[in-house]
């Protein structure tokens, strides 16, 4: 007997647990909300894409972020506008590292030392010229425009020589 009473237990708890879950019910509300929802990430993901092809077709100069937040209830769109500073700029490295350069200080040669990831102090001399060289090479870029070192020019003056003047020996006489 007891072993009857443990059976149709273990037999009405596996009856009565599933429907009670939900698994063997199904709400047609929902499964249309999901599929509305599913419909709205779908375009969602087509105007990405869009959006994506046109960016890489052309360099992108703002960015702008948007965000959609989907629910059960109406989809809500919020933009978020680009920051007042823009100096993540897009940056054409190769024309700068084709530029010419004259031998010294100046703002361009900032610009190739940022480029260069060597410190920007504006004045093109021997580390500026070695690490720019490097990089057109690695890049297989002409090394046509870099500068090269002006003549060093040496001027030696001689010390003055010391002249001495002796004068004339002088004589007296005692008189007499």
């Amino acid at each position: 007997m007891k072993r009857l009473l443990l059976s149709l237990t273990i037999l009405l708890a596996l009856v009565a647990l599933p429907t009670g879950c939900g698994l063997f019910s199904s709400n047609d509300g929902e499964i249309e909300t999901l599929r509305s929802e599913v419909a709205i990430l779908t375009e969602e993901i087509v105007d990405l894409k869009s959006d994506v092809a046109a960016l890489e077709s052309s360099p992108a100069v703002v960015e702008t972020t948007t965000t959609t937040t989907t629910t059960s209830e109406a989809p809500s769109e919020s933009v978020t506008t680009p920051p007042e500073n823009l100096e993540d700029e897009v940056v054409d490295e190769e024309a700068i590292l084709l530029a010419t350069y004259a031998w010294g200080p100046s703002d361009e040669t900032v610009a190739l030392q940022e480029v260069l990831g060597i410190t920007a102090d504006g004045w093109y001399g021997g580390g500026t010229q070695a690490a720019h060289i490097a990089e057109l090479e690695v890049r297989g870029l002409s090394v046509d425009n870099v500068p090269t070192a002006p003549p060093t020019t040496t001027t030696t003056t001689e010390a003055p020589t010391e002249s001495t003047t002796t004068a004339p020996p002088t004589t007296t006489t005692a008189a007499e």
